[in-house]
């Protein structure tokens, strides 16, 4: 639906889901016709939710991640709240 994700609704970005900032920003329900939203939601939808997570985390073991910039020092986002593990 080009007048719901625009005119390049086919290609693949991930940013679509991002604000200014670069956090994640979440689109109404209803934005995902395969779902539906209310009270005639889709009784698979976390199934398919889980199955694509599961084929994500799959799918990541075979890609190698490397800084762009080896100087700098990376934090995991968990870090940033302060409590202890």
């Amino acid at each position: 639906m080009k007048f719901i994700w625009g005119d390049d609704v086919e290609e693949y970005k991930p940013e679509r889901w991002l604000d200014p900032d670069g956090f994640f920003r979440p689109e109404s329900l209803s934005k995902f016709t395969a779902f539906q939203a209310g009270p005639r939601i889709y009784l698979g939808k976390e199934f398919a939710y889980w199955q694509m997570k599961i084929f994500s985390a799959v799918l990541l073991r075979y890609f190698v991640f490397k800084l762009n910039d080896n100087k700098k020092t990376v934090k995991d986002k968990s870090s940033d709240r302060g409590g202890t593990a």
